[in-house]
């Protein structure tokens, strides 16, 4: 068998023994997004005697702090990035305020972690390493004791820090310091003696991107009590793991970092090979207690295809990380999002350190969308690990395991040649059109050649990809690679089908000595899904990953595209009487889509042929490359119309629809005989048939195809235009969206005269008319203001007119104010809109312009000022005649809205109308008296309730 080459580095063993009084372990350690709440000028500021190496006094944590079994009250800030705890206030410092590795790139000389002084334990270090005062900002040390007795919780920060221009292994001043400004925190947590360390904003400066080396842990009363985080210096903060023990070894992995400056050669333009943390990533620490499950990981697809992509199992593992056994323990699976799940298990029991493997296998996504799974486990000792959550993507293609979370490390092969694979199934019968793989981000892929496969159940290649040649632009990208038939390269033939089968999608590496498969963390990962196999042809042995000491913590990042599609050839219906047809015969097939999802021609074009036998044989075809169709519906296709049938006679046609993700090709065929003659039919044309703007004249034409008498009947939204006519021209006035047709009115080929439809033409007059504000009519009250807009359409122009009132501001806006001026019933604001295409209409809008103070005299009639006025409730109106008269009260809004119509009719006396105005809301209103003779009169109310 070949060798794997892979360029991780795994985390360093143990190299201490581990005793048992210590409580903080890796099993209840987490690296989690959260959140990052700088302090700012609250708490107490921490006074050190310089920035550099130096040790605080001992400060109050604020309550008692259980750490590994003892109460600390106090701890000492060490400006190198740790903090030592403490029972008093005379608590002896660390050994040396110089703490700090003495090289940049060296974990095994200095440091507090590293250190053997008696002095220098009970440490909780969140970023060991030289560090200094910030060259750009104010550095500053900070704490804050935050909550209730029982809840409170103590925040240690450090605020804008540098790391320092050390030396190297080598003893080589290099100039590589990394950061202006670094910002982190310590958090203790009264209630279950939880400890964090939760990273900020870091500042990179200009200096050269080097990697280097901080230690990052808690520290008991040994070096035999620890626990380590690592992680290299190209990983993500995310994936940061913990071991227990210290790193070991001249340069063996620790908690690796450095900035992301693209100034040397290595760097990959638009990539950061050394990335910052993203403020809030924390690294958790839980103590061991007595009833503590967690659950430890969601197993499923990332990605889901339905209905073929199913079924769909999720898995979790449940463990043991507490001190005693755990019983009765009920698992719950929730899904939310675009489908709905919920169910539970039940663990009877489980012993400490053993893990539960629950599937629920219920679970059958209905819905496209994005869902959220998530994992609960009861209540116990320690909430913060009780949960879990995975996020998947259901759609009708796409399958995969690999999600966004960063890549840990790259695959490749130190000698040979051979293929990485995730297993998938096909519920149904689909093709595999398209493998999608992330590169692995490392230089030495550049130039080297990958290329896809598919292969079945019997390791047979059914199909693969061109090659492709890796570019620096691809390294830790997902790229696609689409999938032609056979394990050859003519590349020619269709991708496969599988039809209730497993399939596995491959990465194939022809060469050695390159890593192009990334790789991602999953810590006991699944039987069954990833494997490898030697050489790039078919056959050999599939090795399971999840099998494979030191790759079993992996997660292979290929991915696969599920296609396909089921035409039907509808029976050929569009030739009226195929025993009379014309010899210029138009005949239209109908393709119907009997998959599940819309089919898009752009991506899979459609061949449509037919072949005519009979007295002039002949071949046409035409592709269908634009447009889509939506599941069990019809499109139809006119493909005979470049035939030649001039010669009378039978023919036979045998017609043809298929795509190269066709699955299923039985119904994919039809044959029509049609016995030509002059079939009479007649289609519609429009001039102009492609700008026409608002008032442009158009004129339809009949075009007839008849041996018969030629008869016309025009219609207008299916309204008859006039009688019959002889007249095959039409030039009516049309608007946007009136629908035109024409009858031919025919005796071919029968004794008796019949009816021929065209098609329709509906006109789409240019621009499409437009209701300003949304409305058909206006009414202001007179000297007021108000806004007019249409709604911007990108590239159009406006011009606004008014009359009756002044336009205030830009007059080519999509929105205007209107200053109104005395009253009117015929004023109006317009806009008149240019399209594109440079075509126009304008838009009108009536408006009638209230008086406030009343026009025309009639002293018999009046109305008089309301009480009280505010009003809160109700409101009375006194009106005073003289005379019987037919009058009409309404109440208006500023907008000119009738908000009340308060009396309507004939008037004998003067008399006080009472309105209940409590629904309405504050402001100001105008009530108007009219009469029939024209009067009008109005005045203010204010209401306040």
């Amino acid at each position: 068998m070949k060798k794997i080459y892979t360029i991780f580095v795994f985390l360093s063993l143990i190299s201490t023994t581990i005793t048992s009084q210590f409580i903080y372990t890796p099993a209840t350690a987490y690296n989690v997004k959260g959140s990052y709440v700088d302090l700012g000028s609250t708490g107490t500021q921490i006074t050190t005697a310089n920035n550099d190496n130096a040790n605080s006094t001992a400060l109050p944590i604020g309550f008692n702090f259980n750490y590994n079994g003892t109460n600390y009250s106090h701890f000492i800030l060490n400006t190198n990035g740790f903090i030592k705890l403490g029972t008093s206030a005379g608590m002896s410092s660390p050994s040396s305020p110089a703490l700090a590795y003495t090289y940049f790139n060296q974990n095994n000389v200095g440091g507090v972690l590293n250190s053997t002084n008696v002095n220098d334990v009970d440490i909780l270090s969140v970023f060991n390493h030289d560090l200094d005062n910030s060259i750009s900002s104010i550095t500053e040390y900070r704490y804050l004791t935050t909550g209730t007795t029982g809840n409170r919780i103590c925040t240690i920060q450090y605020k804008n820090v540098a790391d320092k221009n050390i030396l190297d292994s080598n003893n080589n001043p290099l100039p590589h310091v990394q950061f202006s400004g670094m910002n982190f925190q310590i958090k203790l947590y009264e209630y279950n003696r939880m400890i964090e360390f939760v990273y900020g904003n870091f500042i990179p400066t200009n200096d050269t991107c080097l990697f280097k080396l901080a230690g990052v842990g808690l520290k008991g009363s040994s070096n035999a009590q620890m626990i380590t985080a690592s992680k290299a210096s190209s990983h993500e903060y995310s994936l940061a793991e913990f071991a227990a023990g210290y790193y070991t070894g001249v340069n063996t992995i620790g908690f690796s970092f450095g900035n992301n400056n693209r100034n040397i050669g290595k760097v990959i333009p638009q990539h950061t090979i050394r990335p910052l943390p993203e403020p809030g990533r924390t690294l958790r620490f839980l103590p061991t207690i007595a009833n503590d499950a967690e659950v430890r990981q969601i197993y499923t697809y990332h990605a889901v295809t339905i209905p073929w992509g199913l079924p769909n199992t999720i898995t979790t593992r449940v463990k043991n990380v507490g001190t005693g056994t755990v019983n009765n323990l009920t698992v719950y699976c929730t899904v939310s999002g675009a489908n709905n799940y919920n169910s539970s298990n039940q663990i009877t029991s489980l012993g400490v350190g053993l893990t539960s493997v629950q599937n629920f296998t219920g679970y059958t996504p209905q819905n496209l969308g994005t869902d959220t799974i998530t994992i609960t486990i009861d209540s116990d000792g320690e909430e913060l690990n009780n949960h879990t959550a995975w996020i998947q993507k259901v759609s009708h293609h796409g399958q995969g395991y690999a999600d966004s979370t960063p890549t840990f490390s790259n695959f490749g092969w130190g000698a040979g040649s051979g293929i990485f694979l995730a297993k998938y199934h096909v519920t149904g019968k689909r093709r595999i059109s398209k493998i999608y793989a992330k590169i692995g981000f490392t230089t030495t892929n550049v130039g080297q050649t990958v290329y896809a496969v598919v292969v079945d159940a019997n390791t047979t290649i059914l199909g693969r990809s061109p090659d492709f040649v890796i570019g620096p632009n691809d390294l830790g990208e997902w790229r696609e690679f689409e999938i032609f038939g056979g394990d050859n390269t003519n590349f020619d033939r269709p991708p496969p089908v599988f039809t209730n089968a497993d399939y596995y999608a491959g990465l194939a590496v022809p060469g050695s000595g390159y890593n192009p498969m990334s790789l991602q963390r999953e810590f006991n990962p699944r039987i069954g899904a990833y494997f490898y196999k030697g050489g790039v042809t078919s056959g050999g042995t599939y090795v399971d990953i999840a099998t494979a000491p030191g790759l079993d913590v992996f997660r292979i990042c290929v991915n696969s595209r599920m296609d396909g599609t089921s035409l039907k050839l509808e029976p050929i219906t569009s030739v009226t009487n195929p025993s009379c047809a014309s010899p210029n015969e138009t005949i239209e097939i109908t393709v119907t889509n009997l998959d599940t999802f819309t089919v898009d021609f752009s991506i899979d074009t459609m061949h449509l042929e037919v072949t005519a036998t009979g007295p002039i044989p002949q071949n046409y075809s035409v592709l269908i490359n634009s447009g889509t169709l939506e599941p069990d519906s019809s499109a139809s296709f006119v493909l005979t119309n470049n035939f030649d049938f001039s010669a009378p006679g039978t023919y036979t046609l045998k017609f043809e629809a298929r795509q190269w993700l066709e699955v299923d090709t039985a119904n994919n065929y039809r044959t029509f005989v049609v016995n030509v003659v002059d079939t009479p039919r007649v289609k519609l044309n429009v001039s102009p048939d492609s700008i026409v703007c608002a008032g442009v004249p158009v004129v339809f034409t009949a075009i007839p195809f008849t041996a018969g008498s030629t008869l016309y009947q025009w219609k207008i939204n299916g309204i008859n235009q006039g009688g019959t006519t002889t007249t095959n021209t039409l030039s009516p006035s049309v608007v946007w969206g009136d629908v035109v047709s024409v009858d031919l009115i025919t005796d071919h080929c029968t004794t008796s005269t019949f009816t021929i439809p065209s098609n329709e033409i509906m006109m789409k007059i240019k621009p499409k008319p437009r209701l300003i504000n949304g409305i058909t009519v206006d009414t202001v009250i007179q000297m007021t203001k108000k806004n007019y807009a249409i709604g911007v359409i990108t590239g159009h122009s406006y011009i606004w007119r008014a009359s009756g009132g002044i336009i205030l501001g830009d007059t080519t806006s999509g929105a205007i104010q209107v200053e109104w001026g005395g009253p009117s019933t015929n004023a109006s604001v317009s806009v008149l809109e240019t399209d594109l295409t440079n075509c126009t209409y304008e838009s009108i809008l009536p408006v009638v312009v209230i008086s406030i103070d009343g026009i025309a005299e009639n002293q018999g009639v009046r109305v008089g000022e309301a009480y009280p006025n505010p009003a809160d409730n109700t409101v009375n109106i006194p009106v005073y005649i003289s005379v019987n008269s037919e009058i009409k009260l309404q109440l208006f809004d500023l907008t000119g809205k009738v908000v009340a119509d308060v009396f309507n009719g004939r008037v004998t006396g003067s008399r006080v109308f009472k309105i209940d105005v409590s629904a309405l809301n504050e402001g100001l209103y105008f009530y108007k008296l009219t009469d029939s003779e024209g009067y009008q009169q109005v005045r203010r109310l204010a209401i306040k309730h």
